[in-house]
């Protein structure tokens, strides 16, 4: 095993939480459903009684106001709990399969059984709800855990770190701190399942890490994803919904719309309904509002602050102040599609809105089918030929129309990327599914009574065999 510049203390730590994860799981305490249904029970009171010191924490990691926190991280969490409770039963239960008459009295069935030991390693901007939600799904599907949250959100890794395995205290689920170097350590471990969700350069690091001991990954990303506003939309709802997915987390959201394609006939007239919703949403001073959110730290603050040079012309915000990481809400227009901003690699993750226009819808496919495949794409129409064309032309995770975010909440619907911006799904039931392996059996009840039609498979190779199979051919063995 390679070595890693971490501490003896840190490595000690990390091997006997993989043992003892791994030991619990061989156990099976961890598969019966009440064992399960205790977990989330346990998971849903820490929620309820602490809500305070997680709003607290995700206000000093980023500035959070106390309305994106409830309703974005920690509500998410709950529902997410409530759903796999109300529904464990069934998504444990076999399901039959029909299988060929000529098998009878063969049955057929398949099983969601637990992976194993699993590692979700969680990323900064939606610290709590990007912990739990991965966490909810695997303690349903009957795994121990191993979480690393992300050293960049300190305050939040640190609750979770000190809540966590003291609400479920079975030695099935740790939280080991710590940065990369941490990250890169606990990666040599073999785990059963992996899901990372962060930025596309991270995952390919974790997918090497994984790939050393064929371990599978879910890996939610990212990139840039656009958003486009065709002339006959309704534009007073695309500019509030665009306004809103954008600015909220001050734009720290992977599925917040990356660049806008405005049609070019009402360009201006919806530049100023942008402009107007931020200040009815943020006020006229945003530094002083409540209600807006903070750039992480300041390596991230500069990288925005990089982004706007030469990336066009700024027709509002664009005030910063390097002292608390603040950068107003800001919208670009006169962009260039090959200017730094608007680069495949530039995923903006910030306060800053690219507005470009176009005169053919087709333009805009052609530009964004040029690109890695997005994790959305958001389309404000009213055109049901627009709304078709850009569905059938274009792959992304999700596609939004005339609306935005509210995607990732949908606990019926799977979240995910495709290509650069994710592999695999969670939400809901693709949560337990991500974490389960859906077992084939089959059932022979072993009696001599019924005729065993697999004997005609049997050497030797008698024409009478060959007769029968070529012309049964309804008769479906194999």
């Amino acid at each position: 095993m390679q070595r890693i510049d971490v501490d003896d203390s840190e490595l000690d730590l990390i091997q006997s939480s993989v043992l003892e994860l791994r030991k619990t799981f061989e156990s099976h305490v961890t598969r019966d459903i009440q064992s399960r249904i205790y977990r989330l029970t346990s998971l849903r009171c820490l929620l309820q009684n602490h809500q305070s010191e997680m709003i607290e924490a995700l206000k000093k990691d980023l500035g959070k106001p106390v309305l994106e926190s409830l309703m974005m991280e920690l509500n998410v969490a709950k529902n997410e709990i409530e759903f796999a409770i109300k529904n464990l039963k069934n998504w444990m239960a076999r399901i039959s399969v029909n299988m060929p008459f000529s098998l009878y009295p063969v049955k057929g069935y398949t099983v969601a059984e637990p992976l194993g030991m699993v590692l979700i390693i969680s990323p900064w901007n939606y610290p709590l709800q990007l912990s739990l939600l991965p966490l909810i799904g695997a303690v349903a599907a009957g795994n121990t855990v191993l979480l690393k949250p992300s050293e960049m959100a300190p305050h939040s890794a640190k609750f979770l770190q000190n809540y966590l395995t003291a609400y479920v205290d079975d030695a099935s689920i740790a939280v080991i701190n710590g940065g990369i170097n941490v990250t890169k350590a606990i990666l040599q471990h073999r785990f059963d399942h992996i899901f990372f969700t962060g930025s596309g350069t991270v995952g390919k690091e974790v997918l090497r890490a994984a790939a050393e001991h064929l371990t599978p990954c879910t890996l939610e990303l990212g990139g840039k994803s656009p958003c486009i506003v065709t002339a006959d939309a309704n534009l007073e709802l695309a500019a509030e919904k665009i306004v809103w997915s954008k600015f909220t987390n001050a734009g720290q959201t992977c599925i917040a719309p990356d660049y806008l394609y405005i049609e070019a006939s009402v360009k201006q007239p919806f530049l100023q309904l942008l402009t107007a919703c931020i200040q009815r949403f943020y006020g006229s001073h945003p530094k002083e509002s409540k209600d807006y959110g903070r750039i992480v730290n300041q390596r991230h603050f500069d990288r925005l602050l990089a982004l706007l040079v030469n990336s066009g012309e700024v027709y509002s915000g664009a005030d910063y102040d390097a002292s608390t990481n603040y950068i107003a809400p800001t919208i670009l227009t006169n962009c260039h599609p090959d200017s730094s901003i608007m680069q495949p690699s530039n995923e903006i993750f910030g306060p800053i809105l690219p507005v470009l226009e176009y005169t053919e819808l087709a333009s805009v496919v052609r530009y964004i089918n040029d690109r890695d495949k997005p994790l959305t794409l958001y389309l404000f129409t009213s055109s049901a030929e627009s709304r078709n064309y850009v569905q059938t032309h274009t792959s992304s995770g999700s596609m939004v129309i005339n609306h935005a975010l509210i995607q990732a909440s949908q606990l019926a619907l799977p979240f995910g990327g495709v290509g650069a911006s994710g592999m695999g799904r969670y939400h809901g039931k693709e949560s337990f599914l991500s974490f389960s392996n859906t077992k084939s059996i089959i059932d022979n009840p072993g009696s001599s009574f019924w005729p065993d039609a697999t004997r005609l498979l049997y050497p030797p190779a008698t024409d009478f065999k060959k007769k029968i199979l070529d012309t049964s051919t309804k008769l479906n063995i194999v």
